[in-house]
């Protein structure tokens, strides 16, 4: 899983010992003892990067024809071959 920041920035978690929310900022504590700040809090970063995976999974399901409906090619496809 990925830590998104604001910056287009990516953090693996694995790298991440860390999130500490102070003031207006959160320190992003990584394993190799440096820190990146962030302006967003844990929540928001945990929310933005929960949304990547989701959207990701999405578009593997659609590609693997494996979402809800089938796809307008596919729908296509079934007409023209009948």
């Amino acid at each position: 899983m990925f830590l998104l920041l604001e910056d287009s920035g990516v953090i693996l978690m694995e790298n991440i010992v860390t999130l500490v929310r102070h003031d207006c900022m959160t320190t992003i504590t990584r394993r190799d003892n440096t820190a990146i700040e962030s302006v967003f809090t844990p929540a928001t970063l945990d929310r933005r990067s929960s949304r990547l995976i989701s959207r990701k999974n999405m578009k593997r399901k659609v590609k693997n024809g494996t979402a809800a409906g089938p796809t307008r090619r596919t729908e296509k496809r079934r007409t023209e071959d009948n």
